[in-house]
């Protein structure tokens, strides 16, 4: 078991925040492989058009409560970047998750 959630409370949904902490662009996974293996890998698809500008943050969502709404469900990562997208580029963003730390 994964010492946070269960296999149905893992990270589901993203937010893409600008320096200037606009919410971006948020959305659920794309895909996850089987949460029920040590290691299971979390991916998301930002299409062309979406959170265009600069980056400064990820969240990581997940929980019951996690749904299409800003900050809904529990916060469980944030990572600090520092990327400039264009309409010209889909990003794609893989995340990690072991268990047993």
């Amino acid at each position: 078991e994964n010492p946070m959630f269960n296999y149905d409370q893992r990270v589901s949904f993203i937010e893409v925040i600008s320096k200037t902490g606009e919410v971006l662009w948020r959305n659920i996974k794309s895909i996850q492989t089987d949460p029920t293996k040590d290691t299971f890998y979390t991916y998301f698809y930002i299409d062309p058009f979406d959170a265009v500008g600069e980056w400064a943050k990820v969240r990581f969502y997940g929980g019951h409560q996690a749904t299409f709404a800003h900050k809904s469900g529990i916060l469980i990562d944030e990572r600090d970047l520092n990327i400039t997208k264009t309409q010209l580029e889909g990003v794609q963003i893989a995340r990690t998750d072991k268990k047993g730390w």
